[in-house]
């Protein structure tokens, strides 16, 4: 009996023993499953997605200025705009009274073809008065210095083209930059107002002063810092005689503005050009980074303007309300913009130097985009707004360079319904009496 019962527990131990076994290796087994199997926890998606107005800028944020940006595109490279044929362009300027280098001045270059506002690159003269452009669209271009002179450069492929920039000599201008009770302020930056837009001059010192030489006469100075409203402007007068000192005041506080410019699939633009309008001041600028992002510094609080041009996009502007207390953020989603190109000829034969411009609509006299003809007559703009446009080509009288009467310059000019992401084809014969 006993050995009986003996044989018994024996038995249940066993069988507990691999009712044990088998659990740990059932749990062994669940535990080394593959991480697909397990299920995990879901990550949550931002709470704040950038909401497109119909405006294609975005309504300002309530958020704390010293968050992180929290509308912008996410884990996708930046668009720049695609480049065809590329060269290099070395710039000389000299100045005009005794043809010795000018040094430390600033060097913008515009397309002849595309929108009117658009850069293509800018740099500071050396030493030797020589700005240096690599890698830069193989195409006609104006060259402008930041104190006026202008000359173009047709870029040759894969060579290097060079130039002489003639400027001007003007007055040395100096003083300082002082905030509303008379401290300076290191770091402002002074601003001339050039025929459609604020180029920057220089930079102050640690206590605020500046010193600007060559100033062309009649020449508008504006003075900026960072969150301070912008000075009033100062005139250089018309016929100086001696050089010319301004003490800037700047306005009360001001905020920054800041942003980010992206394309249809919500791609950041680099290379897009930013014009901020605030009451009573146009034309200051500044150019998207690698990952479309633009700031501006010193915005006086109240209505303004954003204005974005770019390559191959339609132009976009809105309204926007500037204020000390919160972020003014905005993100600018550009459309796919329109294209105009064709043949411009006189008495039937193609014209070179011919000019098409795309002008706004009244009362603005600002451009959308313009084009030089090529020794076919060819042209062609892009980046140009979908729609009906108001279009005119036209080609300078030589003969009005000499005595006698002055001509009519041939022209035409036609309404034209352009489309977006489209070419549409104006061919135009110019009109001796237009």
């Amino acid at each position: 009996m006993k050995q009986r019962d003996l044989g018994v527990v024996v038995g249940l131990a066993t069988v507990l023993v691999g009712l044990l076994a088998w659990l740990w290796l059932a749990t062994s087994r669940e535990s080394a499953a593959p991480a697909a199997d397990v299920e995990r926890p879901q990550v949550a998606s931002p709470s704040v997605e950038p909401t497109r107005a119909a405006t294609s800028v975005d309504a300002p944020t309530d958020t704390d200025p010293s968050a992180a940006p929290e509308r912008e595109a996410r884990g996708v490279a930046a668009n720049a705009p695609q480049k065809g044929p590329t060269g290099s362009l070395v710039v000389r300027a000299v100045w005009s009274s005794s043809g010795k280098p000018a040094v430390n001045v600033g060097v913008r270059l515009q397309p002849e073809s595309g929108p009117w506002q658009l850069v293509a690159a800018q740099a500071r003269t050396d030493a030797a008065g020589i700005a240096r452009f690599a890698a830069i669209d193989a195409v006609r271009m104006r060259v402008l210095g930041d104190r006026g002179g202008e000359v173009r450069a047709n870029v040759a492929p894969k060579t290097t083209t060079e130039v002489e920039l003639v400027l001007a000599s003007g007055v040395t201008v100096s003083g300082r930059v002082t905030d509303p009770s008379g401290r300076g302020v290191s770091n402002a930056q002074i601003w001339i107002g050039g025929d459609d837009r604020w180029v920057a001059l220089a930079e102050c010192d640690s206590s605020g002063r500046y010193r600007v030489e060559d100033v062309p006469a009649a020449a508008l100075l504006i003075a900026t810092a960072r969150e301070w409203a912008p000075s009033n402007t100062f005139e250089i007068p018309k016929s100086p005689v001696d050089d010319a000192q301004h003490d800037f005041t700047l306005g009360g506080p001001g905020a920054s503005v800041v942003g980010q410019v992206l394309e249809g699939d919500d791609r950041p633009l680099a290379g897009a050009f930013v014009v901020f309008e605030f009451k009573g001041l146009v034309g200051l600028n500044a150019t998207t980074d690698d990952e479309g992002r633009f700031v501006h510094h010193g915005a006086p609080p109240g209505a303004a303007r954003l204005r974005v041009f770019s390559l191959n996009f339609a132009p976009a502007s809105a309204s926007i309300d500037v204020a000390l207390e919160r972020r003014n953020e905005h993100i600018v989603r550009l459309e796919p913009g329109a294209e105009l190109s064709g043949v411009v000829t006189l008495d039937g034969a193609p014209v070179e130097d011919a000019r098409v411009v795309i002008p706004e609509p009244h009362p603005s006299y600002e451009l959308w985009g313009a084009a030089r003809t090529d020794a076919q007559g060819r042209y062609r703009i892009s980046g140009l707004p979908p729609g009906l446009q108001h279009v005119r080509a036209m080609l300078r009288n030589e003969s009005n360079a000499g005595p006698g009467p002055l001509q009519r310059d041939p022209a035409v000019r036609e309404q034209v319904e352009l489309i977006a992401g489209r070419t549409v084809i104006w061919n135009a014969e110019l009109k001796r009496n237009e």
